[in-house]
């Protein structure tokens, strides 16, 4: 059986659609076609995706698109091994120490893999739904998006050997900036857009030859590196720095450690298809380049779009309502909760007023003092009832509760870098402070509950370590 799925990518230049067709384990592009934009209005990039799809002969009303990685965050973040739903949970309060805007201005989702380090991918809600404003002009409607690193990451996964622990480096070149991603295995560590990109590598062939942009576009595109003098110094300049960022990536993925060797450099996004350009980023990284290829993809532009459609686990509307989906069912789940509470209390004060009546009605002491004892044992049922029912109204996670308040009572100056915890035990916290003054003003917040662990100057701030009790 074989299965479609249309996927888009809108660049800054360039629209991309593809049709990709699964049939077990093979992949192939079906259809695929590209128009270019002509401004960068949505009303413009909605044309060009109405044209590349009649082009393709796609009809189709349900797509995956992505938003551009200038708009999005990606952050490998390492929390204990927990469910799904826990990790959720988590992330809710870890992820504000990664995101340069508030949460919930985000719409985000995450990957865990198998060693339970967790793949955060965020981006602004606005950026998402400008990406959904696009696809409505175009007559489309947005089955998943996602971030246009995750296709190419995925597009670059896809040709991975199984089982594999090579470094390998993908570069991604498009019109907008080149974004480097680094790979340990068929673990993706590291995106990271860098401050050149394709109109600076084109801004380059205008200074080079002495023209305006346009025809510097032209040039590039039709005789490629072969147009520049040798050794022409704003093209050295271009490879210089992506050489030294690419080497700073690595540097950045590895941690502590020394920067690993890199095993495989691939490539992917239409400026590869400059005449040249591969051989001479071969020689400055010192290492081949391969461009990525899908089968049936007419060229190295279609990389992206092809892993969107294979980049189905980051999906930024499925979290967006899932999310949604566990607020109601949390406040389904508390309405009927508080409702139990208030009918075991309404039947309560009837059973008593009911009693009450019998007691006046009943004119003997003895059956008056029976009715007493089996009113003062009704109660203490009730009361039992109550307070099962409080306790299933408060909060199961200890840990979430504990982190929760820390974050409430944090004042300003305070990074938490790291949380541990394991049942029954203390919950360890690591973070960074402005000075000794403000971590008292932290423990005084807290009171009792929390402990110093130890507390030592860094350059320009402190490093601190506390154990807290769970609620």
């Amino acid at each position: 059986m074989t299965r479609r799925t249309v996927a888009v990518d809108i660049g800054s230049r360039w629209v991309k659609v593809v049709v990709l067709a699964r049939e077990g384990d093979q992949v192939r592009i079906a259809r695929s076609a590209a128009q270019e934009i002509e401004d960068s209005s949505p009303a413009a990039k909605a044309q060009a995706l109405a044209r590349a799809m009649r082009a393709a002969g796609i009809r189709a009303r349900k797509v995956v698109c992505a938003v551009g990685r200038t708009e999005a965050v990606i952050k490998r973040i390492h929390l204990p091994p927990a469910d799904r739903e826990t990790v959720s949970k988590l992330l809710e309060f870890e992820a504000q120490q990664h995101l340069p805007f508030p949460l919930e201005e985000m719409a985000w989702d995450f990957e865990v893999d198998e060693e339970g380090s967790v793949l955060l991918v965020a981006a602004r809600k606005r950026a998402v739904e400008a990406a959904r404003e696009v696809l409505a002009q175009a007559g489309l409607r947005a089955a998943a998006v996602s971030v246009s690193s995750a296709g190419a990451a995925a597009a670059y996964l896809h040709h991975a050997a199984p089982g594999t622990d090579e470094t390998a480096v993908l570069i991604e070149l498009g019109a907008g900036p080149v974004v480097v991603n680094v790979f340990r295995g068929r673990q993706w560590l590291l995106s990271r857009p860098l401050g050149i990109g394709g109109d600076g590598l084109t801004t380059a062939f205008a200074l080079a030859l002495g023209c305006g942009i346009e025809q510097a576009r032209s040039v590039r595109d039709s005789q490629g590196l072969a147009a520049l003098a040798d050794g022409a110094a704003q093209l050295r300049e271009w490879l210089q720095t992506l050489r030294a960022e690419t080497e700073r990536s690595l540097l950045a993925a590895a941690g502590p450690a020394t920067a690993p060797t890199v095993q495989r450099i691939a490539a992917t996004g239409g400026g590869w298809l400059t005449p040249g350009l591969a051989d001479a980023v071969s020689e400055a990284l010192g290492r081949p380049l391969e461009i990525l290829e899908t089968a049936g993809a007419p060229g190295p532009m279609f990389g992206a779009a092809a892993g969107l459609g294979l980049a189905r686990g980051v999906n930024l509307l499925s979290s967006a309502s899932a999310g949604g989906r566990r607020q109601t069912r949390r406040w389904v789940g508390s309405a009927i909760a508080v409702g139990a509470l208030l009918a075991a209390l309404a039947l309560g004060t009837w059973r008593y007023c009911a009693v009450q009546q019998q007691l006046l009605a009943r004119p003997t002491v003895a059956h008056r003092e029976a009715e007493m004892q089996d009113l003062r044992v009704r109660q203490r049922v009730l009361t039992a009832r109550r307070a099962e029912v409080e306790r299933r109204l408060q909060p199961r996670h200890q840990v979430l509760s504990a982190l929760q308040e820390l974050s409430a009572a944090a004042p300003p100056g305070v990074w938490l870098t790291s949380v541990s915890f394991s049942p029954r035990r203390a919950i360890a916290v690591q973070g960074k402070a402005e000075s000794a003054t403000t971590v008292t003003s932290l423990l005084d917040a807290l009171g009792r509950r929390v402990t110093l662990t130890y507390l030592r100057q860094g350059d320009g701030h402190v490093e601190f370590a506390i154990t807290m009790q769970g609620s």
